[in-house]
């Protein structure tokens, strides 16, 4: 079995950092090292086959995080094909220029 490890922040692909699991046991400290220094999940195989994959907190948090964002971003950009109606910055700002022209609320002491 393959695996392949995309970044998610840099979209480069790059090699998965593959270890064995039977010399772990003797050495789990060494794989959470790892984990830190490279800020990548480290792929474990059993039998040359994919077992487990482990990082450490802050990548997964990270990750965690991140997908997060691609979730909404997904939620918004779903909203926005069936015919929601988004507001760019300049449309929402207009309303509120206009009312500053006039002299109405852009600051305390504006004429009402």
């Amino acid at each position: 079995m393959a695996f392949s490890n995309t970044r998610a922040v840099s979209a480069v692909l790059e090699p998965p950092i593959l270890r064995f699991l039977a010399p772990i046991s003797c050495g789990s400290w060494e794989v959470a090292e790892l984990c830190r220094s490279s800020q990548e999940p480290v792929y474990l195989t059993k039998n040359g086959e994919g077992d487990l994959v482990v990082m450490d907190i802050e990548t997964f948090s990270r990750r965690e995080k991140m997908l997060e964002l691609q979730e909404k971003l997904l939620e918004i950009e779903r909203d926005r094909i069936n015919g929601a109606k988004y507001y760019t910055v300049d449309e929402l700002e207009q309303p509120i220029r206009g009312g500053a022209e006039r002299g109405h609320g852009s600051h305390p002491g504006a004429k009402v």
